[in-house]
């Protein structure tokens, strides 16, 4: 966890959810330098997170989601939001790097303003009480993800690049 990854936010997001009476919990999956300090913040509001480090079972980890959070300050293709799509999960994230690109606004997720604990429950909380837009948003992430990062599709993009360099 480094500072960047704006896990705080995601934390100050979930005590207004608790405020506001939703009942879940936190799986903060990773570690890094600002771990003590997350995990202070959230014993401090109140909230159940579990701080699991890292993990070689993200897909069952995954199976186990509602919800998935990235509240990134700054990101380069957010590889954790592609993931959570291909496994079908809804996607709330921060709208900075490439996480404009993989996530489509009330598509696959919704695209919040980074630093905006508000946006960010407000975001989690529509998926949460609305179990079908979460399903549709899942079922579209696990598409685009089909159709814009498989195997064969990525190779034949890239193989039509290399054809324009050559034609230029």
């Amino acid at each position: 966890f480094s500072k960047r990854k704006g896990i705080r936010y995601l934390i100050e997001a979930a005590a207004l959810l608790r405020q506001a009476g939703a009942s879940f919990y936190l799986l903060i999956v990773g570690d890094g330098p600002e771990r003590a300090n997350l995990e202070t913040q959230a014993r401090g509001l109140g909230v159940t997170a579990h701080f699991l480090g890292f993990r070689g079972d993200i897909a069952s980890l995954l199976a186990e989601a509602d919800v998935f959070v990235i509240p990134s300050l700054s990101e380069g293709l957010g590889v954790a939001a592609l993931e959570a799509m291909a496994a079908a999960k809804p996607v709330v994230a921060s709208a900075v790097g490439g996480l404009r690109e993989s996530v489509v606004d009330n598509v696959t997720g919704f695209l919040v303003p980074p630093r905006d604990p508000n946006a960010l429950a407000e975001a989690i909380r529509k998926l949460l009480e609305n179990p079908g837009m979460a399903h549709e948003f899942g079922a579209a992430g696990q598409e685009r993800i089909r159709a814009r990062y498989s195997l064969s599709n990525m190779a034949a993009r890239n193989e039509a690049l290399y054809h324009e360099l050559l034609d230029k």
